[in-house]
């Protein structure tokens, strides 16, 4: 499955359109771009891949980097994969990103003052000699 189609459907199910011509509707654009985005004749244009994205909660530009590289796949293979890997790349980062705010240590003190967090959680070892 390519990564345009895995976002339509993604977005046709946020948005409970049970065809393709409620989803184009939603999106703004003609049944017609929606069915050549399926076919493989077009892709998205960023407006949509952005309106898509964040329907379904997810960030606007690792779609628009992995749809990219779906667009050179056949103009220019070598380029599709920089677009590819630059999207893997992204979503590692944002991954890690989220890991270490997940670790921020909230407490009803911080949060009456308005900071986000007080202090970090670190892992300490020893050294037992």
């Amino acid at each position: 499955m390519s990564f345009t189609h895995d976002l339509l459907d993604k977005t046709k199910e946020a948005w409970q359109c049970r065809t393709d011509a409620e989803l184009a509707r939603r999106l703004g654009l003609k049944p017609a771009a929606v069915s050549n985005y399926r076919q493989g004749t077009r892709h998205p244009q960023p407006d949509a891949i952005e309106k898509m994205a964040t329907a379904i909660g997810e960030q606007p530009i690792l779609w628009a980097l992995r749809i990219q590289g779906e667009r050179d796949a056949n103009v220019d293979p070598a380029n599709s994969k920089v677009w590819l890997r630059w999207a893997e790349h992204l979503s590692k980062t944002a991954a890690a990103v989220t890991l270490v705010m997940g670790l921020a240590v909230y407490t009803p003190k911080s949060v009456a003052k308005g900071q986000f967090y007080e202090t970090f959680a670190y892992i300490h070892y020893a050294n037992l000699q």
